[in-house]
């Protein structure tokens, strides 16, 4: 499961910009959650006269929240096998005194080898960047206790990245494979082929006071005829993910206790 991610200073400083406000008291940087928000624009929201703005000025909760996009990479790996045979081939010639003989055997063996490689891909999510602010409440230094509105004085913890739709991934790359050397059976023989009546120990021992000479026995193997490679299903890593950033040309909202100021 994609988890949350908390944003960087580093990528929060790449969101700093000031919102579009519905009134000129409202000034936000969401890159630090510093900003002002007047008394009217705070009573107009939640519909509060003066007495309530007054009571409940220092339980208001400022949040903020911007469209946001995150990068992601993602490593892989995949397995294969694949299977060959092989026609082997044995030649055994000699001269029993003066007469040349020759035999052949044919036979064929199964192999098989596995291999491996490493892949990756990349891709991102969308989603918001979403805070709390703390804030101190402005007094009019002329009239105790009379309130002109609210300081923003930072985020209380950095603002969050939380997704709101499934990751977008590019295509799986993979290197090249790496292969384990090839496994053989053993050669399964068809029977030597000979003229009647000789026989392939005539050319293995010296019996009957017979001379055996010129002895060459070679066993020739084939091309490997394989049946083409069957890849199993990639595995994947673990998800980095990357810094989020704003989504270019997205606006920052500010809210007091839920209710949007812009």
């Amino acid at each position: 499961m994609l988890s949350i991610a908390k944003v960087t200073g580093a990528a929060l400083a790449t969101l700093a910009l000031t919102i579009p406000a519905a009134s000129a008291s409202v000034t936000f940087d969401p890159a630090t959650g510093t900003g002002f928000v007047g008394k009217g624009d705070v009573q107009t929201a939640l519909g509060y006269n003066n007495a309530q703005l007054q009571k409940n000025a220092s339980t208001l909760v400022f949040t903020s929240q911007q469209p946001a996009e995150q990068a992601l990479s993602q490593s892989a790996s995949q397995s294969a096998s694949e299977s060959g045979t092989q026609t082997v081939t044995r030649t055994l010639s000699c001269v029993v005194d003066t007469q040349r003989k020759t035999f052949t055997n044919e036979g064929t063996r199964a192999g098989e080898r596995t291999g491996e490689r490493a892949g990756s891909r990349t891709g991102s999510r969308v989603g918001t960047l979403a805070g709390n602010i703390a804030h101190t409440v402005a007094f009019d230094p002329r009239v105790k206790n009379q309130i002109t509105g609210f300081n923003l004085r930072g985020f209380q913890t950095q603002a969050a990245f939380v997704a709101t739709g499934a990751p977008a991934w590019g295509d799986l790359t993979f290197g090249e494979w790496s292969f384990t050397a090839w496994s053989w059976s053993e050669t399964e023989w068809s029977g030597w082929v000979s003229e009647p009546g000789e026989n392939p120990a005539d050319c293995l021992s010296n019996t009957n006071g017979h001379v055996v000479t010129e002895l060459e026995d070679v066993t020739t193997v084939g091309a490997n005829t394989g049946d083409g490679l069957v890849e199993q299903a990639a595995q994947y890593g673990d998800v980095a993910f990357g810094a989020p950033t704003a989504i270019a040309g997205s606006t920052a909202h500010l809210f007091v206790n839920g209710i949007a100021l812009n």
